[in-house]
């Protein structure tokens, strides 16, 4: 009995170690496990921080495109603005250039028309004149 009592006693020392390394073993892989799973956390949260980073870095250069955008808008727009009035600028002074021109031809046929009424007057006058001589000659 006792020969079987040290037995069981050796077999449960057995077991214990047994457990006991198991247990370490588990527990060393726990562990590994766990700083496994730390390291990767670590890593997915510096990740995450970076991808927050870019988020915020994308965001102010879209708020920038943005406001840069809405200031060409506004500037295409003036300049618009400045065409059309150019543009009508140019219409009135187009229509003014014709006014003159067509006052200017009306001027110059003005002009020969006199040009012509003179040159028939002094034309009459000569022939006056020359009418008025052979008179004044015959009255001699």
């Amino acid at each position: 009995m006792e020969r079987q009592n040290k037995e069981l006693k050796v077999k449960l020392q057995e077991m214990e170690g047994t457990v006991k390394s198991k247990y370490k073993a588990s527990i060393t892989a726990l562990e590994a496990k766990i700083a496994q799973l730390e390291e990767q956390l670590d890593n997915e949260t510096k990740e995450r921080q970076a991808a927050c980073k870019q988020v915020r870095r994308a965001e102010k250069k879209l708020k920038d495109v943005l406001l840069q955008v809405d200031d060409e808008r506004r500037n295409a727009e003036q300049f618009k603005d400045q065409a059309d009035k150019a543009s009508t600028r140019l219409k009135q002074l187009k229509r003014q250039l014709e006014e003159a021109e067509e006052e200017a031809q009306r001027a110059n046929a003005s002009r020969r028309k006199l040009q012509r009424e003179l040159e028939d007057a002094t034309e009459t006058a000569d022939a006056m004149n020359r009418e008025v001589s052979s008179l004044k000659n015959k009255l001699r």
